[in-house]
């Protein structure tokens, strides 16, 4: 099979709308790739970057990479989604959803072709009622192809850096691989529940 190792880096969004009636903004990035029906298939680990400072105007330089079956990404229509949710206050409640990003792999793929260097993309943030608002930045890079992913590691709860994250599946029984984060934050990096595409919007 055919892989390209996708390399994301989440620059920086512009504009964002408030979501919360009592407290500032503190948005983070969600990477995952899903398919038309939201089932994901390349998921990142769970901890993200916290802007603590920059409110509407937030700054991550948050690095997010995968190992992507290419024939796989156009077959099944795979896309990214760059989710921005805010941190809330309470720490017994997930992020508060303030919009999102949708671009395919195939247009990521075709744009970029062979080129060595990143590319920089800029999107409007659509928010729930499927509006745009604010803007994203961020930037890309295919690998060349080889034969077989790279197995992505983790920094597990017992402290051990080489230890591999367990395989998991969709309800389609698809393996899902996991990729890694890494990220400069302003002084809080925050744990994430597993809801994504099918979060609530109060609160």
């Amino acid at each position: 099979m055919a892989y390209r190792h996708l390399e994301i880096v989440i620059d920086r969004a512009e504009e964002l709308e408030s979501v919360h009636w009592f407290q500032s903004l503190k948005p983070y990035p969600v990477v995952r790739i899903c398919d038309d029906g939201g089932e994901y298939y390349y998921d990142s680990e769970k901890k993200k970057p916290v802007d603590l400072n920059g409110r509407s105007n937030p700054e991550w330089g948050a690095l997010f990479d995968f190992d992507i079956n290419i024939v796989e990404a156009q077959q099944k229509r795979l896309y990214l989604i760059v989710r921005l949710e805010s941190h809330r206050n309470v720490s017994c409640l997930g992020g508060k959803f303030i919009g999102q990003v949708r671009v395919s792999l195939e247009e990521l793929l075709n744009d970029f072709g062979d080129a060595d260097d990143k590319k920089l993309v800029t999107r409007g943030v659509i928010n729930k009622n499927g509006e745009a608002q604010g803007r994203l930045t961020f930037s890309y890079k295919f690998g060349r192809t080889h034969d077989h992913p790279t197995a992505a590691l983790s920094q597990p709860d017992d402290g051990n850096p080489g230890a591999q994250i367990p395989q998991r599946r969709n309800s389609n029984g698809h393996p899902i691989v996991r990729g890694a984060v890494a990220g400069v934050t302003s002084g809080l990096v925050t744990s994430l529940t597993d809801v994504f595409l099918n979060d609530t919007f109060d609160g």
